[in-house]
């Protein structure tokens, strides 16, 4: 967040209360944002923050790819029904961070 507060123009908001981040879907009717990052009232940035750890690493690591996909699909297709307003063009992306653990850097069996 510091990167966003460093460079951000004037008239930038940024919102990551849990009461203020929800934006239109096109699947659902919203959806919860953890960080929303508005300028000059248009979206210019919407990202949701997941934990990758526990017990279950491998069907929470495929089910946090799976999501990523899912909320990635629905943004996009909010995006074209103009729920962000007219004109909007929000970028999207996904990023992975991974930690270096025992799980991650462990040797897998061959297939």
């Amino acid at each position: 967040m510091k990167t966003i507060e460093l460079n951000r123009c004037g008239e930038t908001e940024i919102r990551y209360d849990r009461t203020v981040v929800a934006l239109p879907g096109y699947f659902r009717p919203t959806k919860q944002w953890d960080l929303v990052v508005i300028r000059r009232g248009q979206l210019l940035m919407a990202l949701e923050l997941k934990s990758r750890g526990g017990p279950s690493f491998g069907n929470n690591a495929n089910n946090r790819c799976e999501e990523a996909i899912g909320s990635g699909d629905d943004f996009r297709q909010a995006q074209s029904a103009g729920a962000f307003g007219p004109g909007a063009t929000v970028s999207g992306a996904f990023s992975k961070f991974v930690s270096t653990t025992p799980q991650i850097i462990g040797t897998s069996p061959a297939t």
